[in-house]
């Protein structure tokens, strides 16, 4: 479904939403995937390559993206996902799901970076800086940024733990508390570093950018 190519100087790629895919391990997780292929030589002659998932969190589905009038590729993607065995509670008030926000594509060699558009900074207010062991109240919606190269963990809301064990290289997600992911459970990847992680939070969802965007997980 949603096929979609994405031009870029260095190469292009073929972005898909294929059904079917067996689960294997920390890869194909979810239902359905979203994901894509490079593309070796013409797009006519088929050759591909590997296949690469846009996203490893539990909401992420037909992706879309468009070229903005200063030439950057964009992408939005529906924060959600058809025959979930999970909960969406918005449904008793008659609407589900949303959509993801607007990310800039670059190409890095043979992959796809993502990252949220840079006109997003422009509704930042002032940094509250963490320290290691803290715990901070803010309102909805924040912007976390931080950059490592060990193991870290971070608990949002008392119910959903973002957390990296670099010996295992091994980023994982995971709900503690059913009332925060109604059913949603645990996500995971292999990473050889998070580096610079950030994630975005509102009142529906939360989007999690590792390692520059070279890996994305996105939970309503």
């Amino acid at each position: 479904e949603c096929p979609d190519y994405i031009p870029f100087r260095e190469g292009a790629f073929l972005s898909v939403s294929p059904q079917g895919l067996p689960h294997d391990g920390e890869d194909w997780q979810n239902v359905y995937q979203s994901g894509y292929f490079p593309v070796l030589g013409e797009l006519a002659e088929g050759n591909l390559g590997a296949f690469t998932e846009w996203d490893r969190g539990f909401d992420f589905y037909a992706p879309q993206t468009f070229e903005a009038p200063d030439g950057r590729r964009i992408l939005f993607a529906w924060m959600g996902l058809p025959d979930i065995p999970y909960s969406t509670p918005t449904t008793a008030e008659g609407w589900q799901h949303c959509l993801t926000l607007p990310r800039v594509l670059t190409c890095d060699g043979g992959r796809v970076l993502q990252n949220p558009v840079p006109e997003l900074d422009a509704l930042l207010g002032e940094p509250l800086p963490l320290e290691d062991g803290s715990r901070s109240v803010v309102p909805l919606p924040f912007d976390f940024s931080a950059c490592t190269d060990g193991d870290f963990s971070v608990v949002i809301a008392d119910g959903l733990e973002l957390s990296y064990e670099r010996q295992q290289s091994l980023f994982t997600m995971k709900f503690t508390q059913d009332s925060l992911g109604c059913g949603r459970t645990v996500r995971t990847a292999r990473l050889p570093s998070c580096g610079q992680l950030r994630m975005i939070t509102d009142h529906s969802g939360i989007e999690v950018y590792l390692d520059g965007g070279a890996c994305v997980f996105s939970t309503r």
